[in-house]
């Protein structure tokens, strides 16, 4: 999630009307210390915003996969092994 907190971060300094909500974002996500970027997406959608999904390999996501579950294991979809 640290590359689109600082994304958007970034839009702040270029849109400070945004400077605000933003704010309020990075506070609710940072309850508790969990940083998860499911929870980031749905507080966007709830503004409004469109979640567009890209896969730069498609051949990877298996690995990957098993990479998210190892960093979020209470997210969805975790297995145990």
């Amino acid at each position: 999630m640290a590359t689109a907190s600082q994304c958007l971060e970034s839009v702040c300094e270029d849109h400070v009307e945004f400077f605000e909500t933003w704010s309020k974002i990075y506070a609710e996500l940072r309850v508790d210390n969990k940083l998860y970027g499911t929870d980031l997406q749905k507080m966007l959608h709830q503004l409004g915003w469109k979640t567009l999904y890209w896969n730069p390999d498609p051949t990877q996501n298996a690995k990957w996969d098993l990479e998210d579950q190892t960093l979020s294991p209470l997210q969805p979809g975790f297995k145990k092994t």
